[in-house]
């Protein structure tokens, strides 16, 4: 029971993980761009 309901936890905070990821990679790719840029 409880390592089910670990498991649960871990799968949603891999999803949430990911899904920040998938937010948040384009901003990150163009600040590297432009950083680059300026270098």
């Amino acid at each position: 029971m409880a390592l089910q309901c670990i498991h649960r936890y871990t799968t949603a905070c891999w999803a949430m993980s990911a899904f920040t990821f998938c937010m948040i990679a384009p901003f990150i790719s163009r600040f590297a761009k432009t950083i680059a840029i300026l270098h």
